[in-house]
């Protein structure tokens, strides 16, 4: 079976591709770093002929990056109408739990769509736009938990700054599930040319439902950090990403400690994945066994 990747040599695509690969799928790859472009329509119908399935991974996080929004919306339009051009049975869109913004509670499919940054409204406005081509091809869309992974330059700041003994923002009292890249990327491949995922929308995320001070202090042990896990509370730690924004804004620089990502560190991620579990999928990594295979891989970039 033929099947396109888009951001194919990104942190999940490239884990996506290997995967497939090893399953017997002829892979053909789109990606920014082969010369690509999401926004470059005659690229998109050329690369979407003769596939079967198309995996739509690509996608900008940075909420700095200036064509977060025209890659993340108008890209995902350019790629889902190349691919119906072309006549895909299945268009399978990577989605985020962001779309939920703060939703109190446990969050299933069903629960309300109110994203509040710039990136989760971008993914919110991408959905809309793949369920538009549902009479064309079969769509299935997958909301990832927060991916956590060694190649993941995100994971890699936040690592580090845990293992230096910085303190966690607000109480820590909040859910924090995520989900271990080789998880998200077995429900993907679960999903492809699966008929009980056809014209369906699903959570993915981890077992295992922490909170986040329990989260940090299983890093600091990992990391052999001691002591006692401090707090900065929650107001001071925006106003001072708001400043740290600014400043960065003037330097050109990136920084984790800004709002967007504090913000996501402050979500209470707390998910109801029963939707697919339900049809035969569940996670394979324990939590501490997805954060050993993550320091361990950092530690070796």
């Amino acid at each position: 079976m033929r099947v396109l990747v888009t951001g194919s040599r990104g942190f999940v695509g490239n884990c996506l591709v290997e995967e497939l690969k090893m399953k017997g799928f002829e892979v053909k790859e789109f990606d920014l770093v082969l010369g690509n472009d999401l926004l470059d329509a005659k690229q998109c119908e050329e690369a979407a002929k003769g596939s079967d399935i198309v995996f739509h991974i690509a996608a900008i996080i940075d909420e700095t990056n200036p064509k977060m929004q025209a890659i993340n919306v108008e890209g995902t339009r350019n790629i889902a109408e190349a691919s119906a051009k072309a006549r895909a049975k299945q268009f399978i869109f990577m989605s985020s739990v962001g779309v939920h913004g703060k939703v109190k509670g446990i969050v299933n499919e069903n629960s309300a769509i109110l994203p509040e940054t710039r990136y989760e409204q971008s993914k919110a406005d991408a959905e809309k736009i793949v369920l538009d081509f549902q009479e064309m091809m079969h769509i299935t869309v997958l909301r990832s938990a927060f991916v956590m992974g060694p190649k993941s330059r995100e994971w890699a700041g936040i690592i580090k700054m845990v293992s230096s003994g910085n303190p966690i923002p607000g109480s820590g009292k909040n859910f924090f599930q995520t989900i271990f890249v080789k998880d998200l990327v077995s429900a993907l491949v679960f999903a492809a040319n699966n008929s009980n995922c056809f014209g369906e929308t699903f959570i993915v995320a981890g077992k295992e439902k922490p909170t986040l001070r329990e989260f940090v202090e299983l890093i600091r042990k990992k990391t052999g950090v001691h002591g006692e896990l401090k707090s900065v509370p929650e107001g001071i730690v925006k106003t001072a990403g708001f400043f740290n924004m600014l400043k960065n804004r003037a330097t050109g620089k990136k920084s984790l400690f800004e709002p967007a990502y504090i913000g996501r560190i402050l979500h209470d991620r707390n998910y109801d994945t029963s939707k697919i579990n339900k049809l035969g999928w569940t996670p394979k990594y324990s939590l501490e066994k997805a954060l050993d295979e993550t320091i361990a891989g950092l530690k070796g970039d």
